[in-house]
């Protein structure tokens, strides 16, 4: 007699893993990943998207050197844009405390791990962060 999967079983498979948090390595990684998701959702010109952007380094504070190092590359080329930059900015206003925070320890540098052109606009990009007015001041 084969196996059957019960309309019940599933779902409680469904409620004991509702609201999981995704990991680090399943954001990072796959095709497309969730990284590349959110690289690529910037495209569409909305704040929402940017700041989605900006709170991975708060969603994922246990991410490896080598992930980090793939969402600075992002940073820094939507950085490298100047029609980006304002809602980058823009965007950063509206994060709170803790995520800007985050997000400015995820633009130290990782020197092995990224090419001068990244860690030349993750240096300008940090940089213009850390002059903005309010940035570690708790968010309106």
């Amino acid at each position: 007699m084969g196996t059957t999967c019960r309309p019940w079983t599933l779902a409680l498979l469904a409620i004991l893993t509702a609201g999981c948090a995704e990991g680090a390595d399943d954001f990072f990684t796959g095709r497309p990943s969730g990284m590349a998701l959110a690289h690529n959702r910037v495209l569409d010109g909305s704040l929402a998207s940017m700041a989605e952007l900006l709170v991975i380094p708060a969603r994922f504070p246990a991410a490896t050197p080598v992930q980090r190092a793939q969402w600075q590359g992002s940073a820094a080329a939507w950085w490298a844009q100047p029609a980006t930059r304002v809602r980058l900015l823009k965007a950063v206003q509206g994060l709170e405390t803790r995520q800007r925070l985050a997000l400015l320890a995820w633009l130290a540098p990782l020197p092995d791990l990224t090419g001068p052109v990244t860690a030349d606009g993750v240096a300008e990009l940090a940089r213009a962060l850390e002059e903005a007015p309010g940035l570690t001041a708790p968010a309106r």
